[in-house]
């Protein structure tokens, strides 16, 4: 198995659309029961595909946010794919979990008994059916179907043995750098309004008030469009 990890490259799925709806077995939680991944028309066309999907959500650490089976060109790229998250909530919500979880997986192409499978790896992301989000890893299947088996096998032994004490401490890490960022934020908004304050002067006073908007304002761009930096909670 190849895998390579490219940086700077993020796959977006949205679940909540009709189309993933239609794609991904109507609304059916694969992670709630996994057997139904034969169901969906992805399974129907690969089905050792589908029994990869199955057996991913079968594992209590980890489930599936999305998946294709034909190829369909999608963000520059036209292979199948899987896309692998946890299923924990703090570690789903963790870039420095899924960091440690991408190095795991390329562990595989130092093992010259997997297959020579060339596998490309993504940062990605997935908004969910109730619209909340969630981080992932985009497992670009490159390599032909006849050879995939040993591959995805491969990757199952991997996921088994990760444990959870193994993140837990890294997406305690995480979260405490976002609360850190917000209350540093929440500081400066404070330190401009307290300026303008002690000014004592309109103008003045309305100035920081204005910065203290634009900061704020871009605190919060970032909250909502940006889910390596802050949480998306």
């Amino acid at each position: 198995m190849r895998a390579t990890f490219e940086p700077g490259r993020q796959a977006f799925v949205d679940l909540s659309s009709p189309q993933a709806r239609s794609a991904q077995g109507g609304y059916i939680n694969f992670k709630h029961e996994p057997d139904r991944a034969a169901e969906s028309p992805e399974a129907v066309e690969w089905p050792a595909l589908g029994e990869f999907v199955k057996q991913i959500n079968r594992r209590s650490l980890f489930q599936t946010t999305s998946w294709k089976a034909s190829g369909r060109k999608a963000e520059g790229l036209a292979h199948p794919f899987v896309d692998l998250a946890f299923s924990d909530e703090a570690l789903a919500h963790s870039e420095k979990a899924y960091a440690r979880l991408r190095d795991q997986l390329l562990t595989l192409r130092e093992n010259r008994a997997a297959p020579d499978f060339p596998v490309i790896i993504w940062d990605g992301c997935a908004v969910r059916r109730d619209t909340t989000r969630i981080r992932s890893l985009r497992l670009w299947l490159a390599g032909p179907r006849s050879e995939a088996d040993e591959c995805f096998q491969q990757i199952l032994r991997l996921l088994d043995k990760q444990k959870y004490e193994d993140y837990e401490d890294l997406a305690i890490s995480d979260h405490n750098m976002k609360r850190l960022l917000r209350l540093v934020t929440q500081a400066v908004l404070l330190g401009w309004l307290a300026l303008g304050s002690v000014l004592w002067s309109g103008l003045g006073f309305l100035g920081a008030v204005a910065i203290a908007l634009l900061v704020w304002f871009a605190y919060s761009s970032l909250k909502r469009r940006s889910y390596t930096i802050l949480d998306w909670r």
